[in-house]
């Protein structure tokens, strides 16, 4: 038996093709049979015929939180901070290189970002929220800054 009990809608598309299941004929997902599901199954799902708009935080739910620690609390709004500074960083960088072409701009700009982005993959490493993803990922910008400093 389904639980909660699974009242059939008979409101479905005419077009939709019916499966043959123990000698009778149903919709999936908008009958049953005799309030049970088709077959052994985790869920039998209920279809309906009008999709109603289900808002996200109905859902959801609404929460917000922070670290108890003033500690964490100051390295996760650090370690955010430096991140969106060092990629809109790079887009002006990239931004510079196909319609500015400055070339000041392209030799000072990765200078400042690679250490914001080093600086956040350094607190995701100390609050041990990185993958080794990020960790290459800081281990190339930090090489890519020293191949700047020894061009200048």
């Amino acid at each position: 038996m389904l639980e909660p009990q699974y009242i059939d809608n008979m409101e479905y598309s005419q077009e939709l093709t019916k499966e043959c299941i123990d000698g009778k004929e149903i919709a999936w997902g908008y009958e049953s049979i005799e309030g049970k599901a088709p077959f052994l199954q985790p869920i039998y799902p209920k279809l309906h015929s009008k999709e109603a708009q289900t808002s996200i935080k109905a859902l959801f739910g609404e929460w917000t939180g922070q670290h108890t620690s003033i500690l964490k609390n100051l390295t996760y709004k650090v370690k955010l901070a430096s991140f969106n500074i060092g990629f809109l960083l790079i887009i002006l960088e990239m931004m510079n290189d196909f319609v500015l072409k400055n070339e000041m701009l392209l030799n000072l700009l990765p200078l400042l970002a690679y250490p914001f982005l080093l600086l956040g993959t350094i607190l995701s490493i100390v609050r041990n929220e990185g993958n080794l993803l990020l960790y290459v990922f800081g281990f190339f910008l930090t090489l890519s800054c020293l191949s700047i400093l020894s061009n200048i």
